[in-house]
């Protein structure tokens, strides 16, 4: 906004120094005078290619629950499973409790880190109210907390290994459910990285004086 200024600082996380964080032009860099730990930057359009990826890697999560997931053949017998199945199956073998935690982190947990934070990008783009700008910062602590509990890449690792030691007693069948889920794992990570903390929050503070 035309006018407005917003200073802040922050501590490094590495040796605490305290930083000032000035506004930074496009393609700019802060870096911590004493040890050189990168803390923040900011690159032409980041906010536009995170939201661009997390709608992809939202569309390929869909895909990759609707589609077979791997399929397995051995001594004449075949079975399928979709990405659903490796949750709702524990509760088939009397774990319940195992599978709504495979449920949150391997689905739920993604599903809602993704739609949370188109939320939060889309209405960074638009002109926001000043009641509804108080969404702002609910929006992003909650981006924050699920990420943590984002445990998709974990999953594929397990997904990996499995197929890895099963395919010497059984065929596996990889299906397009495989693919998509590589997919949006890829685009989750990467538009994560692509949104810069301290530039997201001096953003939310920016449309927050504005709205008051």
């Amino acid at each position: 906004m035309p006018g407005l200024t917003v200073q802040s600082s922050m501590a490094c996380p590495i040796c605490d120094c305290l930083v000032e964080m000035p506004a930074l032009n496009a393609d700019c860099a802060i870096y911590c005078p004493c040890c050189g730990d990168h803390l923040s930057s900011i690159k032409a359009e980041s906010f536009d290619h995170a939201l661009a990826l997390a709608l992809a890697g939202l569309a390929l999560l869909l895909c990759a629950t609707w589609y077979p997931f791997l399929g397995f053949s051995a001594s004449g017998k075949e079975a399928n499973m979709t990405l659903l199945d490796s949750a709702t199956s524990l509760f088939g073998y009397d774990q319940p409790i195992l599978g709504t935690i495979v449920f949150i982190l391997m689905f739920a947990g993604p599903l809602g880190l993704l739609l949370t934070l188109i939320t939060l990008l889309v209405l960074l783009r638009r002109p926001v109210a000043g009641s509804a700008s108080h969404l702002l910062p609910l929006l992003a602590r909650a981006v924050a907390l699920l990420q943590h509990w984002n445990m998709v890449e974990v999953f594929l690792i397990g997904a990996v290994v499995s197929i890895a030691k099963i395919s010497s007693m059984a065929t596996i069948q990889i299906g397009l459910a495989f693919w998509c889920f590589i997919g949006f794992t890829i685009c989750t990570i990467v538009s994560l990285a692509c949104v810069d903390t301290v530039q997201l929050w001096r953003l939310i503070r920016m449309r927050h004086l504005a709205g008051s």
